[in-house]
């Protein structure tokens, strides 16, 4: 069976996990980690928070609030593996922290094409130590320095002994800061950048009543020897920074800078925490830059952390050269959008009234892509940092839009699968060698025993329904599940992944968690075993558009009844398909063979196990051509070279893509009126088939 092929196209890529990122260090590549949070289309890009952590964790999630609301990157370098904390500190010549986060910083930059004059590198305790070094090292990509329960220290003298000093040791800091810059080695910052230090009094690091340091003392020296201030600091009311009543001072001069973005501001009765940061950095792009950064959207009524994850995107394709164009999708980040979760469960509810499926029998949800995110929805997790393109859980009954499920691991087992050759989910994580990173990162997160991953492997080379494939378990981390890597296989669907889903998800290790959660009897209903009414009932193979009213609207589904189950056996459980663009109607009725070319197997797969399989729709709407809401993000690929200059000309209706497959050409997506090749060795074709439309028209 061939393989249904196609490209999936980002709206918004909200967050990014386990990253990872070679930079050159002293002649030669090293590796190195971060997480990343990008805002939607809907903002302008403002600018970037580069956020160290104490530990150097690279942990992004309680940030993810600034993204949107301020429109700016947020990115969470990762410290060397090799070592348990930044090295904020030194005159080794080990700067190799330093150089990554600069590199890092310009990369994204290009990347995002982000403002190269806003760039905050923001830390709390010694990751605030961490920002004042690389401040002093690279000025030049560093445009705002905030540092959280942290005043300066000189990164070439480093931190007083534990002990060394008693209960004070301002006096000691400050003669060791004294002498490594009497020595050459002291903060040589050029230019000056602007600067706010937050600490509470009651720190017990660098707090005025408390701490092992007076923080304001230090700043005083930092002011007046790397900034160049001059005169006595005077203080002010500091809470349209700190929000707690506070006291920020500033200097009545700074070289080179207004003194008024040079502060150090002290919290009565806060300790050392990080309280009100999101406020802090904020207050500083609008001073620092002259202007707030945009604010994002109107509000929802929604909780304020919604699920965000790789999964955040939206498929869309054109079907039609008219001036209206076909907008077909799932909805997995719009909190005011269709809630694509209840409508599963009311679509369940009624597969299960007129099959009478079995109390106990085991309902699976696969979705590729977007579909997938979907697919993570219903299973009620969160499972982190992990990035696969086709997901399968045990459907569950309390998963909710918008999403209430807080906890990473489940009790039930997840199975997870994605193509070696898929750059869209691997491309930004080292391939298939950084998705089996993050299947070990897991294991140790979720606390499992410590044991080796077991690897079974299978398929054919080469084959187009069963490619060669390699799976990984932890035998006794049953929360974490399998995942599996498809030999050649890129950003598409194929036969043997309802098989493998449903073997997995079925068998011991798949469904023992659930099992002991009494899940898998958490069933929607009590049925007997009698079906609804004859009208209900539905012949053997596909029955396609089946209808019904949820919230308002007319929503779709395709339902494969095996033939076992019409000749009056029950059936052995349910099967959920999530296609990544939603699948809508026009579809099937322009391309009656699709339902056999899913790419999943559905009708192999239901007819060996006897499932009823069911492939809801997104939800379908219309939308002018040209209209704003169409135009691609910024995150969209570029236009490979040769698109034609009016690239209106160039759009082709998706099905003509499926039916060209022998051109190639079935890895182009029309979006609207332009092409995203998903490889390169495509481009020529796609260059060709748009000169050709061009010349026709």
């Amino acid at each position: 069976m061939m393989a249904l092929r196609f490209c999936s196209i980002i709206m918004a890529l909200t967050t990014a996990d386990g990253l990872n990122f070679i930079h050159t260090w002293h002649g030669a590549p090293v590796m190195r980690s971060y997480n990343l949070h990008t805002p939607s289309a809907s903002c302008g890009l403002q600018g970037m928070a580069v956020v160290l952590d104490p530990g150097g964790s690279g942990e992004c999630s309680e940030f993810s609030s600034w993204v949107d609301s301020m429109c700016i990157l947020v990115v969470c370098p990762q410290k060397a593996s090799s070592r348990s904390a930044w090295l904020a500190m030194g005159t080794d010549g080990d700067s190799e922290d330093v150089e990554f986060i600069a590199a890092l910083i310009q990369s994204l930059r290009a990347t995002y094409r982000s403002p190269a004059n806003k760039v905050i590198v923001t830390g709390f305790s010694l990751g605030g130590s961490m920002s004042y070094r690389l401040w002093c090292e690279r000025a030049d990509v560093v445009t705002g320095i905030v540092a959280i329960g942290q005043s300066f220290v000189e990164p070439a003298a480093g931190h007083v002994g534990q002990g060394g000093c008693g209960s004070d040791c301002t006096d000691t800091a400050l003669q060791m800061g004294a002498t490594a810059r009497s020595n050459g080695n002291g903060c040589a910052a050029q230019p000056n950048r602007p600067h706010y230090a937050v600490v509470g009094t009651l720190d017990e690091n660098y707090g005025e009543s408390s701490g092992a340091y007076r923080g304001k003392a230090l700043w005083e020296r930092m002011s007046t020897t790397v900034l160049g201030c001059a005169g006595s600091p005077t203080g002010s009311d500091g809470a349209s920074i700190t929000v707690d009543a506070s006291t920020c001072y500033e200097y009545p001069s700074c070289a080179g800078l207004s003194a008024s973005l040079n502060k150090y501001c002290s919290v009565p009765g806060r300790g050392h925490s990080t309280e009100h940061w999101q406020m802090s950095v904020r207050t500083a792009f609008a001073n620092f830059f002259s202007g707030a950064p945009s604010p994002s959207p109107t509000p929802t009524s929604s909780p304020a952390h919604l699920p965000r994850n790789i999964y955040e995107f939206k498929d869309q394709f054109d079907m039609d050269n008219s001036s209206l164009r076909r907008i077909h999708q799932f909805n997995v980040d719009d909190a005011d959008g269709p809630n694509e979760v209840g409508f599963i469960h009311s679509l369940v509810d009624k597969i299960v009234r007129s099959y009478a499926l079995p109390r106990n029998s085991p309902k699976i949800a696969l979705g590729f892509s977007a579909g997938a995110g979907l697919s993570s929805l219903l299973g009620c997790h969160q499972k982190p940092r992990l990035y696969p393109a086709h997901v399968a859980v045990h459907y569950n009954r309390s998963s909710d839009w918008p999403s209430t499920c807080r906890q990473e691991a489940s009790p039930c087992a997840e199975w997870n699968g994605v193509g070696a050759d898929d750059s869209l989910f691997l491309g930004g994580i080292g391939g298939a060698d950084g998705i089996q990173k993050q299947f070990g990162s897991l294991h140790m997160r979720f606390k499992c025993p410590a044991e080796n991953v077991t690897m079974t492997q299978g398929g054919k080379q080469d084959s187009e329904s069963d490619p060669a494939w390699t799976c990984y378990e932890y035998p006794h981390c049953s929360m974490l599940g399998q995942l599996c890597i498809y030999d050649k296989v890129g950003h598409w669907t194929w036969p043997s992944l309802a098989k493998h889903a449903w073997d997995y998800l079925t068998g011991p290790s798949g469904s023992a968690g659930c099992s002991a959660a009494g899940m898998l009897n958490s069933s929607l209903m009590d049925n007997n075993s009698s079906r609804d009414a004859a009208g209900n009932m539905s012949a053997s193979g596909w029955n396609l558009n089946q209808r019904f009213m949820y919230e308002n609207l007319t929503r779709s589904y395709h339902v494969y009844v095996p033939r076992k189950v019409q000749d009056a056996d029950a059936p052995t459980g349910l099967m959920l398909f999530f296609h990544g663009a939603g699948l809508a109607e026009s579809e099937f009725q322009q391309l009656p063979q699709w339902p056999a070319s899913l790419g999943w197997g559905v009708e192999e797969a239901a007819e060996h196990y006897g499932f009823i399989g069911v492939v809801p729709l997104g939800v379908a709407s219309t939308m002018p051509t040209g209209s704003s809401a169409m135009k691609p993000s910024p995150a969209a690929s570029p236009k490979p070279p040769g698109t034609p200059s009016n690239p209106m000309k160039a759009c082709v209706p998706f099905v003509a893509q499926v039916e060209s497959r022998a051109k190639g050409c079935t890895e182009c997506v029309s979006w609207p009126c332009q092409w995203i090749p998903c490889s390169k060795d495509i481009h020529a074709v796609c260059d060709s088939e748009h000169a050709e439309l061009d010349s026709s028209e």
